[in-house]
This record gives C-alpha cells, sequence and structure tokens, in this order.
C-alpha cells in the first residue's frame, strides 16, 4: 500500500486512546523500510500493529473504506478537520475531546502553582 510503512524493529509502544477503539497509535518507531527514521511530531496509527499510517499523508486515500469508516468514528475531530462530514453524535465527541483537553491543561498549571 503506497504511504504505508513495514516496520522492522519497533521502538515506540502501541496505545489506543480508548480501550474500545480500533485503532491502535503511536509516537516513534524504529528502522522502517530498511532506513532509522525517529521522528516527532508526525501522528502514526495502524489497524494490525504491522502496517503503520501517517495521518497527513495517508488519510483518507491509502485506507480502504472499512478503515476509514472506522477511523471517522473513532476520530471525529481529524474527519472535521479534513473536510469528512461527520454525524451528529461525532460533533459531541469533538467538544468533549477539546474540553477534556483544556481542563487537563488548567489542572496541571493549577497543580504546578
Amino acid at each position: 500500500m503506497m504511504g504505508s510503512y513495514k516496520i522492522e524493529k519497533m521502538h515506540g509502544d502501541f496505545y489506543k486512546k480508548s480501550p474500545f477503539d480500533k485503532i491502535w497509535w503511536t509516537d516513534s518507531w524504529g528502522k522502517i523500510n530498511g532506513r532509522w527514521d525517529i521522528q516527532e511530531g508526525e501522528l502514526l496509527f495502524s489497524f494490525d500493529k504491522k502496517t503503520i499510517y501517517n495521518l497527513y499523508r495517508d488519510y483518507p486515500h491509502n485506507l480502504t473504506p472499512e478503515q476509514k469508516r472506522i477511523f471517522d468514528k473513532e476520530n471525529p475531530f481529524w474527519a472535521e478537520y479534513f473536510g469528512q462530514p461527520v454525524a451528529k453524535h461525532g460533533i459531541k465527541r469533538i467538544v468533549s475531546q477539546i474540553f477534556s483537553g483544556i481542563w487537563s491543561k488548567i489542572k496541571s498549571i493549577r497543580e504546578n502553582l
């Protein structure tokens, strides 16, 4: 699949944003396609922990229709960001994610005062 990566050695851990999600995220990785390449700031995800997709390079054109459906359902913020329509319940999840992030920042600041 064009734009996807085959992992030879993994350095970052896979994690899910919700225990019910099907998508795995990873923050860093090791040797990919024969070349060591550790980069920060990229949003990388996988459906099987073998093929890693880069959100900015691969969404939505390198996903299957089923993968895109799953991604949009679990990540409505990104679907909206890239101009994909999201059901009304998706908007509630986006707002919830935004306020959750703001609230954690406020708690962190208050703890460090």
